[in-house]
């Protein structure tokens, strides 16, 4: 008996259902997943009461990371001059024959290009605008990065995925927000906002717990943009929406941010009537609060998105108040997002 041998010829399937077949190489990669999952929220995440939207974001990163690192790290470290002769058949579970293509489902999945996966899309989730940090007292602390959200090298606050970096924007968009935060909580409108360093670029707020997977919500006051987009054909670009208009959509990307009503909000289990009504009343009257002081400075509100949350059961304004999430026009003319920093900040 030689025990220094490992003769590995076990069967590589676990089950199969007719031609469909589940291995266990598979069965691992599925079974590994789950288990991070639940360890990450229940060793970290709840322990140090970060909200799980943070986690699905994670997780989301890290399965598509796992399932494009495996399967290129085979392809391209053992097969590699058959699959680039043939890279259909790295991303479709199919082999291509002299008869056509016959689906075979994907086989050959490594799990050191699942691991370089895992680096890669961790450095990709790190690069966002904020960084998130759990204090002692219980509240969270903001760390304003420079990175901003845009494509191709280029700014833009519609984008939900860093793109660049501005020298100085975290610090900007800090004092933007702090500016406004201040000028609300004056009002005696409670938001998340706490205190902040804007040397150090951090914003202290409460925990607050987002609706759903994220949802951002619009006041217009002028209709244009995606509204007039939609409904055109029964209103002019700039016509008044008197006292305001508001709707909701959920931060999707893949399904274009799709619109959602109160009833559907309340369909869904997102949220009760009654937490829509606050936070419409709240997004109402903050948006009014935002375009007084614009108009301070001879700017015009068109529209402004916010992001809410709550907090011991009590629906309040989280993120920040910033440029970008407001569309601002003066003399009839659209305001440039990092010239609107500077003229709210006076500089």
């Amino acid at each position: 008996m030689n025990l220094a041998t490992v003769i590995w010829n076990m069967d590589p399937v676990a089950f199969s259902i007719g031609s469909l077949e589940l291995r266990w190489y598979s069965l691992l990669f599925v079974t590994a997943f789950i288990a991070g999952y639940v360890i990450l929220n229940k060793v970290v995440f709840e322990k140090e009461k970060v909200p799980t939207n943070y986690l699905d974001t994670l997780a989301f990163y890290v399965f598509l990371g796992v399932l494009i690192g495996a399967r290129l790290g085979h392809c391209l470290f053992y097969e590699a001059s058959y699959y680039l002769s043939n890279p259909i058949e790295m991303f479709l579970p199919v082999k291509i024959t002299d008869d056509g293509w016959r689906f075979i489902g994907y086989q050959g999945l490594a799990s050191h290009g699942g691991a370089i996966g895992i680096l890669v899309v961790v450095w990709l989730y790190s690069r966002k605008t904020k960084d998130v940090y759990q204090l002692e007292n219980g509240n969270v602390l903001l760390k304003f990065k420079d990175d901003c959200t845009g494509k191709d090298g280029v700014f833009d606050p519609g984008e939900n995925t860093v793109g660049l970096t501005i020298e100085g924007i975290g610090r900007a968009n800090l004092e933007t927000s702090i500016l406004f935060f201040e000028v609300l909580k004056e009002a005696g409108i409670k938001t998340h906002y706490v205190a902040a360093n804007v040397e150090e670029a951090t914003m202290e707020v409460l925990p607050a717990k987002v609706f759903g997977k994220g949802l951002e919500v619009i006041c217009r006051l002028k209709a244009t943009g995606s509204f007039i987009r939609r409904y055109g054909d029964y209103i002019a670009d700039g016509t008044e929406l008197p006292g305001g208009y508001v709707e909701c959509t959920f931060k999707n990307d893949a399904k274009g941010d799709p619109l959602v009503t109160c009833e559907g909000l309340e369909a869904l289990g997102v949220m009760t009537r009654e937490m829509f009504e606050s936070m419409k009343a709240q997004t109402l009257k903050i948006t009014h609060i935002v375009a007084d002081e614009l108009a301070k400075k001879g700017l015009d509100l068109y529209d402004i998105k916010f992001e809410f949350g709550y907090n011991n059961d009590e629906v309040i304004l989280i993120d920040e108040i910033a440029s970008g999430n407001m569309r601002v026009y003066k003399d009839g003319k659209i305001v440039d997002t990092m010239d609107l920093t500077a003229m709210i900040l006076g500089k």
